[in-house]
């Protein structure tokens, strides 16, 4: 053990066992700097010329950081350890920070995933699914009879607040971009398949507001704006049928097909 202006290093053998404003880079057990960069690392992590992880948790492959398990089996895996009896606590929570002097003209995200990071590559063999991000459906339970108006797995508050300063020309809740899918069949911004089980089993409903097809900036009062030409899929009509004419009338957007 030696102590060196207020640091502290034991070591065993060559590796690192516990270091508190060293300069160990690493395999480490535990590594605090005095300095603040980083904070603490854990496991294997090499160290860099520059660090700036606040808390650094690494490994060989195929390990993996339990948070509330002993027996994590994702490389990141968070559960209760004791399922709650009370309260509604979440099991994750974001609080962003009042930020100031953020780069100007610079996009900053305040959660980020970046699945374009590298390529995944598998093993040789047919895959009929996969999703990127995987969002299973929840159960709702209650002790005695109760009700729940809308129940959903995924819930937005809405789109992105106008602040002071600031001018926002469109503020979506969900805005997918145009991204290139490579040489693939198929593209799809959106994709929605109607559920099943419920006695009224829809696709989608659209509550309010304006619907644009092909165009962003609406006619005021039309509830559904098509830009391009509209086809009806008929088995009894053959091929697809176009409409050839839009007429508003007192129960609101009317479309007539060829004769």
């Amino acid at each position: 053990m030696a102590k060196t202006q207020n640091s502290i290093d034991l070591a065993a053998t060559t590796n690192t066992q516990l270091a508190i404003g060293g300069t160990s880079a690493g395999p480490n057990a535990l590594d605090v700097y005095a300095s603040g960069i980083p904070g603490v690392a854990i496991g294997t992590y090499a160290g860099t010329s520059s660090p700036n992880g606040g808390l650094i948790l690494s490994g060989t492959a195929g390990a993996a950081i339990g948070v509330g398990t002993p027996s994590p089996t994702a490389t990141t895996h968070l559960t209760r350890s004791t399922a709650a009896s009370s309260g509604v606590a979440p099991y994750l929570q974001v609080d962003t920070a009042a930020d100031t002097g953020l780069t100007a003209s610079t996009e900053s995200a305040i959660v980020s995933f970046n699945f374009s990071h590298a390529t995944r590559t598998w093993a040789t063999g047919g895959l009929a699914t996969q999703r990127s991000f995987l969002i299973n459906q929840p159960t709702l339970a209650f002790a005695a009879a109760s009700a729940v108006t809308d129940a959903a797995t995924l819930g937005i508050a809405g789109g992105t607040i106008q602040g002071t300063n600031a001018t926002i020309t469109n503020s979506h809740a969900i805005l997918i971009s145009t991204g290139a899918v490579g040489a693939a069949t198929n593209s799809y911004g959106l994709t929605v398949h109607a559920q099943t089980g419920a006695t009224n089993n829809y696709a989608a409903a659209f509550l309010g507001g304006s619907v644009g097809i092909g165009m962003a900036t609406l006619t005021a009062n039309v509830e559904l704006q098509v830009s391009g030409p509209i086809y009806q899929s008929n088995a009894s009509l053959g091929s697809p049928q176009a409409f050839n004419q839009a007429v508003a009338s007192q129960e609101g957007l009317i479309l007539f097909r060829d004769a």
